[in-house]
This record gives C-alpha cells, structure tokens and sequence, in this order.
C-alpha cells in the first residue's frame, strides 16, 4: 500500500507542477470559456488543452459534462491509473484534482450519461461479495448530488464478470449500454456488446453483429446520446492504417448497424488512436493518440533542463488527448446513406 500512496503522490504532484508551471496562461490568469477558453480545431487533429490536460503524462479517456463545466480524463502509469477532475468556477476553470472516490484503485475511463447525471468509469475495485484481489476491471458509476459526487458503485444487472475484462462504458439516454469484453477466446480477444437496462439493472449483454465486431480486437465504443452512431477503435483491420484506428457505424432503422467506416488518414495515424468521446453538441471529436509529433533538430545543443521539458512535455510518445471537428463524422454518414439506405 505504501508503494501505491507513493505512486499516486508522485502523479498528483507532476499534475500539479504541469498545471502550475507549464499550463497556467501567460499573465497566471486561469483558463475561462468553453473549453478552457481555448481555439476551437479545424478538420485535422490538433492536440487538447497542451500542458494543461496533455502534459506529457500517459492522459486519455476525456469525457466532457453537457453543459461543458466539468472535464473527467484519466492518468496512468504502469502501476497506477488515477482519474482527474476540472471544472469551471466563477475564477475560471479549477484543478485538477483526484476526487474523492478516486485514488485507491486503477480507476480510468471516465464516461458522462448524456443528462450529466452520472458519470462511468471503469476499476480494478473489488465487487461487493467479491474477491479482493481483483485483476481485471469491472464497469462503476458515480450519482451526482446536490453535495457533489456520491459515492462508487458496481452496475447493476449482469453486465460485470468476475473473470473477465469490462471496458470503456457508453451508455444512450434510453439506457442502452455500450461497453467491451475481453474474452477467453485467443482468436477474438475482445468484441464490443450491448445491454438494455431493465427492472432488474443491465439485461444479459449480447454481442454487436459483424458490421461492427470484427475478427480482430475491438474496445472503446463511443455512443451517440440518441443512439444513431457508435465509434470505437480496431486493431489492425484490413483498411487500417497501422496499429489501432477509429471507426464508425450508423445504427439503421432496422435495429442492424451499418458496416465500420475507417476515419480515414485525417483522424487516423499509423500510431495507435484509442478512447473516442464526441461532445453532446455533436461538434468536435476527441481521442487519444499515441502518434510522436515530430522533433525539430535542435539550433544548438540541448540543455539537461532542455532535454527534459523535451522528454516529459506532450509529443513524448506516451500518447496525447487529441480534437478535431465531427466533419468527416457527416461525410462518412452520407456515404452510408448512399451505401447502405441508412435512414
């Protein structure tokens, strides 16, 4: 315990000092606005909130509220995986800081409901009559209340194992579930499923069909709040650019979905690209992205203090928190409206 209360002081005070020391803005006036007042992006990448949210630490999982006051992503390390809090005051935005039932376990993903209401994640906590010593991670939400966020709490139903992987939540404002399982099978390590919520909690979760799970691993499903289009990410399917991409499908009237859409080359890198969260005004697109941007030969030699804010700052190779506008979302609707008489 005492080596994870040091891992955990050691990410909030490298949180801290990014925030403080790199990401205040010139003046040390906090950020003000939607967005944390910045420039919205255009039709390519751009990195989120540089040394502010994406500091050089190993960030993802950025979900933001409805209202877009509030601001919940994730930091890890390899034995540690915190989730962070922003929020909007009457100073400016705030924080970060480890909420209160944060900071114990691997905690990471967080996912807004679309009424704000609650927030998922996922945790290697354990689940109440469970084994303490819990490996993989199950699916968690807190209530927000009039005093703040309550309490941790296991999803109802039958959506949690105990011995397998649940990922990333996802759910639409009719309480369908969006989430991913790791499975026991090598040849399908994970596929995407869904779950109704019903008198009893979550229903028995069945499989997306093969428009969208395919032969290879698939996680991290991002739910439209009406439920017309899911994104999520694939590995190393045929028109894939590399590692891992982000793709879409289109649910049809039908209840079928549309086949998966690869994001193409303006969302899409040859690195791995994880975590997909559209904002509820449907305009921008945010994702994590383990591409490096490019370091420029140096003028002269580099300095140790140098080196490290190279080393350390966003750009490092430990992935960043990207946004994009949802335009080439629309256009890839389009095509499915004429491919596939999606309606």
């Amino acid at each position: 315990m005492k080596t994870r209360a040091i891992h955990l002081i050691a990410v909030v005070i490298l949180v801290s000092l990014a925030s403080v020391c790199r990401g205040a803005p010139r003046g040390g006036n906090k950020p003000v606005g939607p967005y944390l007042g910045l420039d919205p992006p255009g039709n390519l990448p751009e990195v989120f909130a540089p040394e502010i949210i994406s500091t050089g630490l190993n960030e993802s999982g950025i979900t933001i509220s409805p209202d877009g006051r509030e601001i919940f992503y994730s930091v890890q390390s390899s034995s540690l995986s915190v989730i962070l809090r922003r929020w909007e005051g009457a100073g400016g935005w705030q924080g970060p800081e480890v909420p209160l039932y944060s900071g114990r376990y691997r905690d990471y993903e967080p996912i807004f409901s679309p009424d704000g209401n609650h927030l998922f994640f996922v945790s290697n906590r354990p689940l109440p009559g469970g084994d303490p010593q819990v490996l993989e991670g199950n699916l968690w939400f807190v209530h927000h209340t009039p005093e703040g966020w309550g309490p941790a709490e296991p999803l109802p139903g039958a959506v949690n194992t105990p011995s397998h992987h649940e990922g990333y939540p996802s759910i639409t404002e009719n309480g369908i579930l969006f989430f991913f399982r790791h499975l026991d099978d090598a040849e399908r390590l994970s596929e995407i499923y869904q779950a109704k919520y019903g008198s009893k909690g979550f229903e028995e979760p069945r499989p997306l069909g093969p428009a969208v799970n395919s032969p290879q691993n698939d996680w991290d499903p991002f739910i439209s709040a009406d439920g017309s289009f899911l994104v999520f990410s694939s590995l190393e399917r045929p028109d894939g650019l590399g590692d891992a991409d982000l793709y879409i499908s289109f649910h049809r009237e039908d209840g079928t979905w549309t086949p998966a859409l690869n994001l193409g080359p303006e969302v899409n890198s040859t690195a791995r690209e994880i975590c997909p969260f559209v904002s509820r005004d449907n305009r921008y697109l945010f994702f994590k992205s383990y591409r490096e941007e490019p370091m420029d030969i140096p003028e002269h030699p580099l300095t140790y203090d140098e080196v490290q804010e190279r080393l350390t700052g966003p750009g490092n190779g430990n992935g960043e928190i990207y946004w994009v506008t949802t335009r080439i979302l629309w256009d890839l609707r389009e095509s499915s409206l004429i491919n596939s008489s999606f309606k």
